[in-house]
């Protein structure tokens, strides 16, 4: 699995992946590998959060 790099969540919870990632060079995957976890958790905090939101209304 990791040959096909990190899941990307999607803004509206849907997941995906980098296409291109068997091209990209190893510090170029580092690079990216921090920035979709800071963004993935983040995103997933919004969704957490507008779902309890929703329990409540």
């Amino acid at each position: 699995m990791d040959a096909m790099g990190p899941v990307v969540v999607n803004e509206d919870g849907s997941l995906s992946r980098i296409a291109n990632w068997p091209m990209l060079t190893d510090r170029e995957k580092e690079v990216t590998q921090r920035r979709i976890a800071k963004r993935n958790k983040e995103r997933l905090d919004r969704l957490r959060e507008a779902a309890k939101e929703n329990e409540r209304a």
